[in-house]
């Protein structure tokens, strides 16, 4: 077992995407790609190892071009190869705006997915 990754304990449906994010931490940005999608959070492939329980930014594209920055927690990280990490991220909204930003995000995510169906 990877002593980094968490057990399994999803009650919300996946979705699978193939999108690129932004992970922001400590004033760096870094490349993701998403992976899947839920209500509660997302998978991606990152070329960095994140600390469990870091929080930082996902800054994703919006539908009309804009982008806009999710706040999120890593759940974990795990090494899958060289230089390749599958990272969890748990979205960690405080704000009105905040959920407000996740909610539209995810259901974007979703309208794709059916559409794509």
């Amino acid at each position: 077992m990877n002593p980094t990754a968490t057990p399994e304990r999803r009650d919300q449906a996946r979705y699978e995407v193939l999108e690129y994010a932004l992970l922001r931490t400590n004033g760096e940005e870094h490349t993701a790609v998403l992976q899947d999608i839920a209500l509660g959070g997302v998978r991606c492939s990152t070329r960095r190892y994140y600390r469990m329980g870091e929080r930082c930014e996902l800054v994703v594209a919006r539908g009309d071009g804009s982008t806009v920055a999710l706040p999120i927690e890593i759940r974990y990280s795990a090494n899958r190869g060289e230089r390749l990490f599958t990272t969890g991220l748990r979205f960690i909204p405080q704000t009105t705006n905040e959920r407000r930003d996740v909610a539209e995000f995810v259901h974007d995510a979703f309208r794709r997915h059916y559409a794509a169906a």
